[in-house]
């Protein structure tokens, strides 16, 4: 019976530093934007640091399974994508970092469930099967992505975050290209 005592109790400490205003205005968990926070024109802002949030997400999955393909694959072009995906996604998420820390925005610092279950699936494959999951996972990830960082470049509130989801658009289109033809020569074989 503890248990929930001590989960009610940490719910209502939060609450309580919500309603107090000691969690900055537009703060980001890693489940999510604290609630209550913002209203009004600063919805726009919470928009802002949602994106942020999960772009930072995002670009630590795509460095980690960089990385796995840089173990995993036998495949020297695979193994070539995966550098690339982790030198520049690791800048990006470098870049992440500096925006959020400037806008007291708290990104996740390790990959959710979600991202981890993905990962380690992707983890016990080889080979020709390895490739083509992870050829399959950057296409429709990077899709996802490009759709996100237009949005946020389109209509974004902060000025800077507005750039960097722009400035990021053609690398990920890059990206979205090399991983599209490769994927057309491996569905051949």
């Amino acid at each position: 019976m503890k248990i929930p005592f001590i989960l009610e109790a940490s719910v209502l400490a939060m609450l309580s530093f919500i309603g107090a205003g000691l969690l900055p205005k537009g703060a980001v968990t890693a489940s999510g934007p604290v609630s209550g926070m913002a209203s009004g024109s600063d919805d726009q802002s919470q928009n802002d640091a949602v994106f942020l949030a999960d772009a930072a997400g995002g670009e630590m999955m795509e460095v980690e399974l960089g990385q796995l393909a840089q173990l995993n694959s036998l495949d020297p072009v695979i193994k070539d994508l995966g550098s690339r995906m982790v030198k520049d996604h690791g800048q990006d998420g470098d870049r992440i970092k500096a925006l959020s820390a400037a806008r007291n925005i708290r990104v996740p610092s390790v990959l959710t469930d979600e991202r981890q279950k993905i990962k380690e699936g992707l983890q016990k494959k080889t080979g020709t099967e390895f490739d083509r999951e992870y050829i399959k996972l950057v296409i429709d990830d990077h899709l996802k992505t490009i759709r996100q960082f237009e949005k946020e470049a389109a209509g974004g509130s902060d000025k800077e975050i507005r750039a960097f989801a722009d400035s990021s658009l053609h690398m990920l289109h890059a990206h979205l290209e090399a991983a599209q033809n490769y994927q057309k020569t491996v569905v051949k074989e």
